[in-house]
């Protein structure tokens, strides 16, 4: 459980870092086996505070995107939105660590 604790850490701050680096300020869709990780998804909102972030529920996420896409334009097609918005929590502590967590890798990186 420990292991699996601090790899959904490392790959939340890694995805932020990411998005910060995107200049990333829209919305957010976590799909596949992330959706699934629910600390992954409240922890990325804490520190996505200003972004909407929403979870597919759907395992076909990629399948069903194109298909919405390639539809939307036709008359009777109609697809559910299997996406579930992630609500702030309130945990604080969480950027705290990021922040000091992205001292130390560029810390590292001038080494």
């Amino acid at each position: 459980e420990l292991s699996a604790a601090l790899a959904t850490i490392y790959l939340v701050c890694m995805t932020k870092t990411i998005l910060d680096l995107l200049e990333s300020k829209n919305t957010i869709i976590i799909d596949g086996g992330f959706a699934n990780n629910q600390f992954y998804t409240i922890l990325l909102k804490e520190l996505c505070i200003g972004q909407n972030i929403f979870c597919n529920e759907s395992a076909e996420g990629t399948s069903l995107g194109a298909a919405i896409l390639a539809f939307e334009n036709m008359s009777g097609c109609s697809f559910s939105n299997p996406c579930t918005q992630v609500e702030p929590t309130g945990l604080k502590h969480i950027n705290k660590y990021y922040e000091t967590w992205t001292e130390l890798i560029a810390t590292e990186n001038s080494l």
